[in-house]
């Protein structure tokens, strides 16, 4: 078991998926050129700062509180003491805590992602057209009399 009793590798997945699947369909279903894939990652960046506020506020931070016999007066109180400008246990931790963090965080891992991913598409490219070319050649011998 770890120290947050999951809670947090739960949410980080989901934080995870929020980030990446956007940007994943979004790139498929495109023209898939270098700009999809920073629009794609920004739309993931944007979706998964939106769902991770409401997520950590609503459902995330009652569950720690619960978990560590608190509640979220306690969780407020320590957010208050990283960041003076939260005043209550919703909305400004949401604002001053949360949405900074990720911002921070999702913006180094843009900074790693983009290039990377452009680096990658060069080669992903060449693979999806010989798997092509492999699947032209298998079916060109099928026929309807065989």
């Amino acid at each position: 078991m770890t120290k947050t009793f999951c809670i947090g590798e739960a949410a980080d997945f989901i934080y995870s998926c929020l980030f990446i699947l956007p940007a994943v369909f979004f790139y498929r279903y495109s023209n898939k050129k270098t700009a999809s894939i920073v629009i794609g990652l920004v739309i993931g960046l944007v979706s998964q700062l939106v769902v991770s506020f409401f997520l950590n506020i609503f459902v995330v931070f009652p569950i720690y509180a619960e978990a560590f016999h608190t509640d979220m007066e306690g969780i407020k109180e320590a957010c208050r003491a990283i960041n003076p400008l939260v005043t209550d246990p919703l909305w400004t931790i949401g604002l001053f805590v949360v949405l900074p963090f990720n911002a921070i965080k999702d913006g180094i891992v843009l900074a790693i992602v983009i290039p990377v991913t452009i680096s990658l598409r060069v080669i992903l490219n060449k693979y999806n057209q010989k798997q092509e070319e492999k699947n032209k050649n298998t079916h060109k011998g099928d026929s309807i009399n065989d």
